[in-house]
């Protein structure tokens, strides 16, 4: 029977921790972050930048798309630059698709495990889903999903807040 309590009591603890975890929250926050993932059979590598509602891709892979910058600003508008030449593009284009990632809707992410100091949270909002990866003190490591009928694998190679320089 001392057993039976002593299990119970150590159960109840380790639940109670669990659910002491609070998912990682990104939501107003700017950031800075270098990435890899792939997306139709190609390699990618990128700086994302997220810094008062405007959103910068600089691409470093594939060799193709090497020192390709997109931008999204607060508008929804992309503008994508490669050398001199500048174009509009169109937002069902998919290029930052994966970027829900970073900051899934709010209440979406429930804490799932904690791994040899990896913790990963994950959940759904219709048909998009998201499984984040953190360090223990909440910063990505990787981010996997599905977001608008894409699916997404992305390592966080480093991940940078930054101060914000205007306050909203």
């Amino acid at each position: 029977m001392k057993k039976v309590v002593i299990l119970s009591l150590i159960c109840a603890l380790l639940c109670g921790c669990a659910a002491g975890i609070a998912a990682p929250d990104l939501s107003g926050t700017d950031f800075t972050a270098d990435i890899a993932f792939s997306l139709g059979g190609r390699d990618y590598a990128a700086t994302y930048t997220n810094a008062a509602g405007t959103e910068t891709l600089v691409f470093g892979a594939p060799e193709s798309l090497c020192g390709m910058t997109a931008v999204r600003g607060t508008d929804g508008a992309i503008t994508v630059t490669v050398g001199d030449l500048c174009y509009a593009a169109e937002a069902a284009d998919g290029m930052f698709g994966f970027t829900a990632l970073f900051v899934p809707p709010a209440d979406t992410l429930r804490f799932v495990s904690d791994t040899d100091g990896e913790r990963c949270f994950s959940g759904s909002d219709g048909a998009d889903s998201y499984t984040v990866y953190t360090d223990p003190e909440g910063l990505p490591l990787r981010l996997c999903g599905t977001v608008d009928g894409r699916e997404y694998d992305i390592q966080v190679l480093r991940f940078a807040r930054m101060e914000r320089s205007d306050p909203q």
